[in-house]
């Protein structure tokens, strides 16, 4: 800034701009959001001279911060989660459940989380559903949210809401995967659902019978995941219009898309540059109102 020539132009010359805001012009520097002294994302004129935050909205994660155990975060941006952590350590596994899904209405399967010891911090623990061979929306009702464990409390309760239907078929899985915990470490993160098929063969006039096992060909896909900068959303068996929504761990919409699921294009690229380590959620929806979430993970 202090270099500056005078003309009779307003046409700058050669090695010259019309400001002196740059603080250090010889040096590549990076944003540092929250003052740890620690840059991340893309250059900017005035920042830090490194790229090393693992989060940029957390003064008290960077590179040589102190391991928090039991909070669920790479504190020091190591790639290691507790790292080091041998004592007391509050652990949150999930139960395994089953239940005969019946031929009419909805029932609900209730997923255990516990806590191995009381802690004096509330605890958090976030949660989603995952397909198996069942299908969200026609065997079971995706769910994803957060456990809150008061201080003191160490069990709750997921209830996730069965169909019941008249279809002959085999029993059939779904999962309840724990993520993201906060003051507690997942030593079991997933609960499996199993939905007892009750229903006997159909039979026709012929008395041969029939068997019918319904399938959904609807698949969201994820390249790479983990991802860092980019991640590829790729649609099998969607067919027109669908809206991808990018959402953090609590369901809140980051991003919004509408995507032509036309040979043409494939796929959609996010790109993920602006967010933080952690674990988020893709949800495509057709357009019938169809949804289905994927994890994604950042990992940088």
């Amino acid at each position: 800034p202090n270099n500056s020539t005078t003309v009779c132009s307003s046409i700058p010359p050669t090695g010259y701009v019309t400001n002196n805001s740059d603080c250090d012009d010889s040096k590549l520097l990076y944003a540092d959001h929250d003052g740890d002294g620690y840059g991340a994302g893309v250059p900017v004129a005035c920042g830090v001279a490194n790229n090393t935050d693992c989060n940029d909205n957390n003064a008290s994660v960077h590179p040589g911060a102190i391991e928090i155990c039991g909070n669920g975060i790479d504190d020091n941006c190591n790639g290691q989660i507790d790292e080091g952590c041998t004592t007391n350590i509050v652990e949150v596994s999930i139960s395994d459940n089953s239940i005969t899904e019946g031929n009419t209405g909805t029932k609900q399967m209730q997923f255990t989380v516990k806590l191995n010891k009381k802690s004096s911090k509330i605890v958090l623990i976030g949660y989603i559903t995952q397909n198996g061979t069942a299908t969200a929306g026609s065997d079971y009702i995706a769910k994803f949210g957060i456990i809150v464990f008061s201080p003191g409390k160490t069990t709750e309760t997921i209830s996730i809401t069965i169909k019941g239907d008249k279809t002959v078929e085999s029993d059939e899985t779904f999962k309840v995967v724990l993520l993201g915990a906060v003051n507690a470490t997942i030593t079991k993160g997933t609960g499996i659902g199993t939905i007892i098929n009750d229903d006997g063969a159909n039979r026709t006039s012929s008395g041969s019978a029939q068997r019918k096992i319904e399938v959904s060909s609807q698949h969201i896909r994820l390249a790479p995941n983990p991802a860092q900068d980019k991640v590829n959303v790729s649609l099998d068996g969607y067919n027109g219009n669908v809206v991808i929504l990018l959402s953090d761990i609590t369901g809140r919409k980051l991003q919004e898309f509408k995507f032509n699921t036309s040979p043409k294009s494939p796929q959609h690229q996010i790109n993920l540059n602006n967010y933080a380590h952690g674990v988020y959620l893709i949800t495509a929806i057709d357009e019938k109102g169809n949804k289905q979430t994927v994890e994604l993970i950042i990992s940088k």
